[in-house]
């Protein structure tokens, strides 16, 4: 039998269906009566005696001798003898059957034709949406336990209150249910203006349950009994969270931090209190990946805040130029043995860049000047780089500058120190100038780790290429390779939570790839107040609504997000009766009353209801699934969450030294030894092998003044260095890392 299709309209029913009804109609209760009159002719013929002056002659007689009587002669009978003395009884006994008959005639006719004329049948022509039931959450995963919380059942008492003085709507929740939730394993958007209520109802109760572990036991039969053999572990997950003005982090940290390593992430911190990364010593020591890391810093930075401005002709060239020398700068920093580890950082690529512009012609001097940052680029093609194909890469990034003119040369390292100042802020430089942690972490951990990304709102906008630096890496880092059919690359998935994402700018490897990373475990959760906002940094053929399975919408404060998502949930038909009446208007009835039902269209929500939707609900729609109107959530006032919420963050002292337990911060006793035993090295820092010395030269000291080792012993320091496979080199002071 072939299934039918809920959301598929079909064929209207044809006329056809409705004749015979109207036919049957009076075509039944005329067989009822007549069946009736029958049964009382034939009961009322023995009462009579089979009297031929009374009943008449049998029509026809059936082999057993049973007389089989014309019911029209009861009839003439009835109407000649009914109220005489003799036979007025005899009638009366054999009429029940007629009058039973005849009375349901009448009933089955006024009830079919109620049914016929005044119910008519949906056929659904112009639509059919509907709003999603429990049933349907249920089939499509989204009652789920732990994962991305989006709401819950509607059913919930959750009232909201309006301060009128502050301008300020706060919910309330008197009676909890259960949440709408699903894994967390497809891609979630949600769309909420300002002051929605985002952070209480979506953002802060999902870093509450996603990546819970939950353990139980594997239970086996031996002989008799059942054993417990083994403890299992699922729903491990791990998140990076960006997290303007840091309000989730000092919600939700203390709490994962039970479960899964909480990595904060605050580069304009004034205490010093975050985590450190250093997006060059991400890149690996293979000549065929270097360029491609160092390229994707470069794309980055030059590669335009917006996908209109990655593609404008205007600034396309300066843009293209300067990311050319500026990877290769990036690659001579990473991987130029006269650069000591703590210098291998942008703060350094800064410094190189800001030396070139003060190599200007002297005055007086301009026709013979060979034009800004020629030094550098010798420096560059002189220096040792450790590998032949790295090191022509670098060199033929320096002789590509080389042929541009010196107005030409010198506009590009204005774009690019432009572009990369704000490594000027020390509290940046600071941040980013080694790694307490490595991508390649949220790989080979066995235990989920939470970064946040946290920085004051003002200065998103100057610090967004450094997020956008790590976020990239991570895409790029995590969908390297191929995925099996059933299996993801990632044993340990990851959700990327982008609070105010339009304002981290231009991502084009998430507009590209958000829903293929999904296969490797790599999911995300946007969130943004607008369409706008997306589209202005997207354009207007973004593809996030393609990407994100799951749409949570609280009252869109646009009209044009209204229509958009009104026209995406969908029409409905229903019956519309349409009445008319004919007569005087003062006589008391009126001469004719018609009626008739027309199937028109409607929309399930329209726009202008969609910008009123009440405080305290949220449409969520899955793909495939019809619209849910459920509620949100209030973390502050539901017992799931009001427990967790705001429990003690750990020091910082205790959060660095759980870092230290990190995979790529891993040490053995030898190789901690062959580090604090290396004799102080030139042009190398000291604190970077453990031992005591001088300090290492500036970074301009040595990129202008290169010079080969001299000391037969320090050569051998550094192969022994090279020697152990890490790239992060650490103070002495610092413990043997616990294994993760």
């Amino acid at each position: 039998m072939k299934e039918k299709e809920e959301f598929a309209r079909h064929d209207p029913d044809k006329s056809q269906k409705f004749y015979w009804l109207a036919v049957l109609n009076w075509f039944v209760p005329i067989c009822l009566v007549f069946t009736g009159l029958i049964i009382t002719t034939q009961k009322f013929a023995p009462l009579m005696n089979y009297d031929p002056n009374v009943v008449g002659h049998p029509v026809f007689t059936t082999k057993d001798g049973y007389r089989v009587y014309n019911p029209l002669v009861f009839i003439i009978g009835m109407m000649k003898y009914a109220f005489n003395e003799t036979y007025s009884e005899y009638f009366f006994q054999a009429i029940p059957p007629a009058f039973f008959c005849l009375i349901s005639a009448i009933v089955l006719f006024v009830l079919t034709s109620i049914f016929v004329n005044a119910h008519q049948k949906n056929q659904h022509i112009h639509g059919t949406a509907r709003f999603a039931t429990r049933k349907d959450l249920k089939k499509y995963g989204m009652l789920q336990q732990h994962g991305v919380v989006c709401g819950e059942l509607s059913e919930a008492r959750v009232n909201y209150k309006i301060d009128a003085e502050k301008a300020a709507l706060t919910l309330h929740c008197k009676k909890p249910a259960p949440l709408v939730c699903h894994s967390g394993r497809t891609n979630t958007l949600l769309i909420a203006p300002t002051r929605s209520g985002k952070g209480v109802s979506c953002i802060i109760p999902t870093l509450l349950n996603y990546g819970i572990p939950v353990y139980k036991w594997i239970k086996k039969k031996i002989l008799f009994f059942k054993i417990r053999t083994k403890k299992e572990v699922s729903g491990r997950g791990s998140v990076v969270v960006f997290d303007p003005k840091g309000e989730n982090w000092a919600a939700t940290a203390g709490y994962r931090s039970k479960f899964s390593r909480v990595i904060p992430f605050r580069p304009l911190d004034p205490d010093n209190k975050t985590a450190h990364y250093n997006p060059i010593w991400e890149i690996p020591d293979s000549p065929s990946e270097a360029f491609s890391w160092a390229d994707t810093i470069g794309e980055i930075f030059f590669g335009g805040d917006t996908a209109k401005a990655a593609t404008d002709g205007a600034t396309q060239y300066f843009n293209n130029t300067a990311r050319d020398i500026f990877s290769g700068v990036v690659m001579h920093v990473r991987f130029s043995k006269d650069i000591p580890w703590k210098d291998k950082n942008l703060a350094t690529v800064l410094h190189i860049f800001s030396s070139s512009t003060k190599d200007d012609e002297k005055e007086g001097e301009e026709e013979n000047s060979k034009g800004p940052g020629w030094e550098m680029l010798e420096a560059m093609i002189n220096a040792d780089h450790g590998n032949e194909q790295i090191h022509q890469l670098i060199v033929e990034a320096a002789n590509r500058s080389k042929i541009q003119t010196p107005k030409e040369r010198a506009s590009t390292y204005s774009t690019v120190f432009s572009k990369i100042s704000l490594f000027q802020d020390p509290l940046l430089a600071q941040a980013t100038a080694y790694s307490d942690f490595s991508v390649d972490d949220f790989i080979n951990s066995k235990n989920g780790i939470s970064l946040y990304l946290i920085v004051p709102y003002n200065h998103i906008k100057r610090i967004s290429p450094v997020f956008r630096m790590i976020i990239t890496f991570m895409i790029k880092k995590f969908s390297a390779g191929e995925t099996n059919a059933n299996e993801v690359k990632l044993k340990i998935p990851c959700l990327f939570l982008l609070d105010e994402f339009p304002v981290l700018g231009f991502f084009p490897d998430i507009a590209l790839n958000a829903g293929i990373l999904a296969g490797y475990g790599v999911t995300f959760f946007i969130v943004c107040q607008a369409l706008n906002q997306i589209i202005d940094v997207y354009g207007e053929n973004h593809p996030f609504l393609d990407h994100c399975k799951t749409i949570i919408l609280y009252a869109p404060g646009s009209l044009k997000d209204a229509r958009t998502f009104s026209e995406s949930i969908g029409n409905r038909s229903v019956l519309l009766d349409n009445i008319s009446a004919s007569g005087n208007k003062f006589q008391v009835g009126f001469n004719n009353i018609s009626r008739s039902s027309q199937e028109t269209s409607t929309s399930l929500i329209n726009p202008d209801e969609l910008m009123k939707l009440e405080f305290s609900r949220a449409i969520i729609m899955n793909q495939g699934m019809p619209p849910y109107k459920g509620k949100k959530v209030v973390y502050y006032e539901d017992p799931r969450f009001k427990t967790k919420a705001f429990m003690p963050v750990p020091d910082f002292k205790v959060i660095m030294n759980q870092i230290k337990g990190l995979p790529s911060n891993r040490r053995t006793k030898k190789q901690a030894g062959a580090l604090r035993g290396c004799p102080p090295l030139e042009g190398v820092a000291t604190n970077e092998v453990g031992a005591q010395g001088e300090t290492s030269p500036s970074s301009k000291d040595l990129i202008l003044n290169t010079k080969p080792v001299e000391k037969e012993s320090t050569q051998q320091a550094i192969e022994r260095i090279e020697a152990i496979d890490v790239i992060r080199v650490i103070p002495a002071d610092y413990d043997v890392f616990a294994e993760d």
